[in-house]
């Protein structure tokens, strides 16, 4: 799919559908916008069957990230899809699954965005105030290699 230039939320739910296709995810998504500050994207799986998932996504903090990010921040949604993670592993361990998920897809898929992408990272993970305001996050993005 060609690189988009922004994106909305048309595009974000056309996108998230897109790459549940072409990567294999079958589960069916229910989209609904999240209104929580600061948070990007979220998946959360209907039962134990995992065979639904709301697709949660906030639009404000979309419109204010850069195209990479918002493409990583699907990816990474797709990638705690993918793997059905539930509750087999610690949460630090699912985070760090599915960044780097998003991190592989944006390398392959959209080659001309992940400079920009792990930069965007590496700045994120430089931001001390992260550190206390999204911990769990910050401990995963710290380990990974791209970022440091």
């Amino acid at each position: 799919m060609k690189t988009p230039k922004k994106l909305n939320e048309e595009l974000i739910k056309i996108l998230f559908s897109y790459w549940m296709g072409k990567l294999n995810i079958n589960v069916f998504p229910i989209f609904r916008r999240l209104y929580e500050k600061k948070t990007i994207s979220q998946v959360q799986f209907v039962d134990e069957s995992f065979k639904q998932a709301y697709i949660s996504y906030n639009l404000k903090e979309f419109r204010l990230i850069p195209t990479s990010v918002g493409l990583g921040a699907i990816f990474h949604e797709l990638g705690h899809l993918k793997f059905k993670h539930a509750d087999k592993l610690s949460k630090i361990q699912q985070e760090y699954i599915a960044e780097k998920f998003a991190l592989k897809c944006i390398k392959k898929y959209y080659p001309s965005l992940y400079k920009e992408f792990v930069l965007c990272g590496k700045k994120w993970l430089a931001n001390k105030k992260n550190k206390k305001r999204l911990p769990l996050y910050y401990k995963t993005y710290s380990r990974i290699k791209e970022y440091k």
